[in-house]
């Protein structure tokens, strides 16, 4: 028999059984498709050395008028703009309260570092950030500058933790400038599930239950009141202190649920709000207790409690805009350095009727116009009312003027409403128009000048998985469905995904909006990055290569990207809170000194045996160029296993050059022939046996770069003995 070719067709095919994949390549990471070849991805090094707080969920790059390059970096904590390597903060601040000797300092053991602050109204959250200014020391502290506000909490209390213990016990600090930043976000999608034990996984400790409502069984009434989570234990809310409320004995902190549970058990008519103190979304939840349902009983209700902060930011000219999703828009001045922070839109010279709240902005470069998507409507000016927010509602400023909207027969200001859909989830520029998503439907969004300046229709029925699931690369859009891939270049259909399956069973739905899209236009590629089933943050990517129409698997911890723009290579955003620049090298750059990229592809079982008979492979010719490796000495793996039927574990073999490992369940012996290839190795020996083999190629040394060609395998027939 001749030498056989090991040449697969480009692409995972993961989703097939072991005979119909036959042919394929089947798992990989580390790999992509380049001209039909599999080659390993570059490396990754750290674009900025300064490392930032929070995770985060957006990057986005622009310049001001001189050239200067910046990076906008926005996090669950804090957005901060980069520029020459330095990070600097420009999250808004919500509120400035001037307090008068707010400190309290204390000398126990274990808790010198504690810190009192007693500041009226400061409407603070757990986790939120406040910065001291003009603070005389106190117990031998100097508390000016920015600190998180931890528990416990009241209106008009909260504690900080000093970075030195405090010398004496002592109340001062003098006449103190406290800047409250805007409440930061949690760092997870949270669902709670309804009334009953085990079912309070959403509600986070320093939560605040507000009860309404007929609540009251003659004992204690409890409706109008408002209570604090302490924490959560094995299901079961464990309730702080009262805060307000008549007619309440204040339960001690970490009192257990039960204490008012009699009190509720059987009360009908009553209702439960949990505002997530700890969030920025201005949505609570509300569930109802039915009749004869109390706190130890189950409900059959589920509702998402909050969800995480997602940024959504454009330039203006110089200038940047930023809004976090579901809350006020806020503006940056480039010309008042970097320094300064964003203020609120709607406090610009002249600003009128901007919307409160937006759930996504973006400034459109014909008309110099600012649209806020799913946002609040305009003031129609009754005192009485308040703007509602509409998550069908798209509003955009008058021209030139991000801070005027209100709609007049003078100006460009104005609005419309998406036609299909019960709310908004997200837009991006494309082409000729702006797409725009609802939870069931994708539209257009087109300029069309005035009177009407924009219109929008209906392109077709397609959902989005997240609101970044999208990414655009040479006017073409890709994104991920809630069930598949999609995409529009002037039509919208769905992408054949021979990985299909592989992704969507194994997602965490519950965390689906970090799910975050990227093009690689080097590489003619687009990446998903998303949270497998088993874990709360993105660790996995899926990448089509558009021009190959190919897929490919991997797994890396990246939750936010960014393709090359001026800079010449893309940047992601890493749990470990540094930006990276990709395909730079050929190694992991997270360490010092840099880690070895583990890169491997492996095929589905071709056959080499049949019937009666079985093949015997003894001489492989392999075929891969290192070109680009900075290793001299760089070498791959190549890994043969043999398999006796498809349905069959792989079969053992007797052959003593044969080695063995574990399959992924550590039960089962897998006959192995592993053998390192170098630049020069021409051919090498080794004895395996079988009807079908598998082939992977792996790599795992520093400076290690490699593309496969088609290497040649010697099989000839052998027996069943």
């Amino acid at each position: 028999m001749p030498l056989q070719q090991l040449k697969f067709a480009p692409g995972i095919q993961h989703d097939g059984s072991r005979y119909s994949s036959s042919g394929s390549w089947s798992e990989a990471d580390k790999v992509r498709f380049r001209d039909g070849a599999a080659e390993k991805i570059g490396g990754w090094q750290k674009a900025v050395p300064q490392q930032f707080l929070g995770t985060c969920r957006q990057l986005f790059a622009f310049t001001d008028l001189t050239g200067s390059y910046y990076l906008g970096i926005g996090t669950h904590l804090k957005y901060y703009i980069e520029r020459g390597g330095v990070i600097y903060d420009i999250t808004p601040i919500r509120t400035t309260i001037s307090a008068s000797n707010p400190f309290t300092t204390n000398t126990t053991t274990g808790t010198a570092n504690n810190v009192f602050v007693t500041i009226t109204n400061h409407g603070a959250n757990l986790g939120d950030f406040v910065v001291f200014s003009g603070a005389s020391a106190v117990g031998g502290l100097s508390l000016n500058g920015e600190y998180q506000v931890q528990a416990p909490i009241t209106s008009s209390t909260f504690h900080i933790t000093a970075t030195s213990a405090a010398t004496s016990v002592a109340t001062g600090g003098g006449s103190v400038v406290a800047n409250f930043q805007i409440s930061i976000s949690t760092n997870n999608t949270l669902y709670a599930n309804g009334w009953g034990a085990g079912t309070w996984g959403g509600i986070l400790p320093e939560s605040s239950v507000a009860f309404t409502g007929a609540i009251n069984n003659g004992t204690v009434g409890v409706a109008g009141t408002t209570l604090t989570v302490s924490s959560i234990v094995s299901g079961t809310m464990i309730l702080g202190q009262l805060i307000t409320g008549a007619g309440v004995s204040a339960n001690p902190p970490g009192s257990k649920a039960t204490y008012i549970t009699s009190q509720l058990s059987g009360t009908t008519g009553s209702t439960g709000t949990y505002r997530v103190s700890v969030s920025q979304s201005v949505a609570s939840t509300t569930m109802s207790a039915f009749a004869g349902t109390g706190w130890g009983d189950a409900s059959n209700t589920q509702v998402a409690s909050t969800r995480l902060r997602l940024w959504s930011n454009d330039n203006y000219g110089q200038d940047l805009i930023i809004n976090p999703r579901d809350s006020a828009i806020y503006y940056w001045y480039s010309t008042g350095g970097l320094g300064t922070r964003a203020v609120a839109l709607s406090s610009l010279a002249g600003a009128s009727d901007v919307p409160a709240v937006a759930r996504q902005i973006m400034v459109s470069a014909l008309d110099r116009k600012v649209l806020a998507f799913g946002c609040t409507e305009v003031d129609d000016g009754n005192p009485s009312t308040i703007p509602q927010q509409d998550r069908l509602l798209i509003r955009w400023s008058d021209n030139q003027n991000p801070g005027q909207w209100t709609p007049l027969e003078t100006n460009a200001a104005g609005g419309l409403r998406i036609p299909t859909g019960s709310e908004f989830i997200t837009a991006i520029k494309a082409k000729q128009e702006i797409l725009v998503w609802t939870d069931s439907a994708v539209h257009a969004l087109k300029y069309i000048g005035a009177p009407y300046e924009y219109t929008i229709t209906r392109l077709g029925m397609a959902s989005i998985a997240a609101p970044n699931a999208i990414a655009s690369s040479n006017d073409v859009v890709f994104w991920m469905g809630s069930n598949g891939f999609f995409q529009y270049d002037g039509r919208v259909y769905g992408l054949p995904c021979s990985v299909k399956d592989y992704v969507f069973n194994d997602i965490n739905l519950n965390q689906a909006d970090k799910i975050y899209a990227g093009s690689n236009m080097s590489f003619n590629e687009v990446w998903w990055f998303y949270p497998s089933s088993t874990s709360e943050e993105n660790d996995r990517y899926v990448v089509y290569n558009y021009n190959e129409k190919v897929w490919t698997i991997g797994n890396i911890a990246r939750t936010a990207w960014l393709d090359r723009s001026i800079e010449d290579f893309p940047r992601s955003a890493s749990t470990d809170g540094y930006i990276y620049f990709h395909e730079l090298g050929q190694d992991d750059g997270s360490t010092n000194p840099y880690s070895p990229i583990v890169a491997y592809i492996e095929s589905a079982p071709i056959e080499i045996g049949s019937g009666e008979t079985f093949g015997f492979a003894w001489r492989m010719i392999p075929d891969l160029t290192f070109r680009n490796s900075s290793n001299p000495n760089a070498k791959v793996d190549f890994i043969l296993k043999a398999q006796d039927y498809s349905g069959s574990s792989f079969s053992q073999s007797k052959d003593s050059n044969t080695s063995y490992i574990s399959n992924v369940d550590n039960t089962t012996a897998i006959p192995t022939v592993t053998f390192p290839v170098e630049q020069f190795t021409s051919q090498t020996y080794f004895r395996l046996r079988g009807r079908m083999m598998t082939l992977r190629v792996q790599s795992d040394g520093v400076g290690v770069a490699w593309r496969l060609g088609v290497p040649r395998v010697d099989i000839r027939v052998d027996g069943r003995r």
